[in-house]
């Protein structure tokens, strides 16, 4: 009877777990994942990794702050801005101007009556020449002041009428006036600082009597 001889070899041959050669893919087992995702189903555009369609494991990758076309919006933005308020004070800045110009304009047309008829009544009163020099002086200031004060008068008498800045009364045939010039200004217009207070009343010629061409 042949003892059985102790190998110890084969002892632990027979304890330990079989392990296939040549495993194949295992349907039990859990799926290779990041974060919870299967592998297979994360994608990555091309542009982050080129070349790679999958991300690689334990992979974050930032969200950009700003897109390129968000940055070119908001400097659009700011540059409009930036132009309504330059727009803003420059209208600001001419409204005060025009305020500290035409602060006058409504006392002045007032007094452009007034300033008439003293002229009217120079030329037609008769009066010594001590009183007439008097009111000629007290005439001239008032013309000094309302000058200093940026007015200035329209007397257009042999220019070209301007509709712009005189009113035609009548139009009359005359030899020696050009067609569409003032004969003569029946009432003087006045400007402050370039705007019109009051148009000239004026006559325009209307040329040469028709026996006369």
């Amino acid at each position: 009877m042949k003892s059985e001889t102790h190998n110890p070899e084969n002892t632990w041959a027979q304890n330990s777990p079989k392990e296939e050669l040549n495993p194949g893919k295992n349907e039990n087992a859990e799926p290779n994942t990041s974060e919870g995702i299967p592998l297979e189903e994360v994608k990555i555009p091309s542009h982050v990794f080129p070349g790679s369609e999958y991300i690689p494991p334990n992979l974050t990758i930032p969200e950009p702050i700003f897109q390129d076309d968000r940055v070119q919006q908001l400097k659009e933005q700011l540059l409009i801005v930036q132009a309504d308020f330059d727009n803003f004070r420059k209208r600001s800045t001419r409204d005060q101007d025009d305020l500290r110009r035409f602060a006058c304009a409504a006392i002045i047309e007032e007094l452009l009556p007034i300033l008439d008829h003293f002229e009217m009544g120079l030329k037609s009163t008769q009066m010594d020449k001590s009183m007439l020099s008097g009111f000629q002086m007290i005439f001239s200031q008032l013309q000094t002041l309302l000058m200093n004060k940026g007015v200035k008068e329209i007397a257009p008498a042999g220019t070209p009428f301007d509709p712009l800045q005189q009113e035609a009364i009548a139009y009359i045939h005359h030899g020696e006036v050009l067609p569409e010039y003032v004969v003569e200004t029946v009432r003087k217009g006045y400007l402050l600082n370039d705007r019109l207070l009051r148009p000239a009343s004026v006559v325009v010629s209307k040329g040469k009597p028709l026996e006369e061409v």
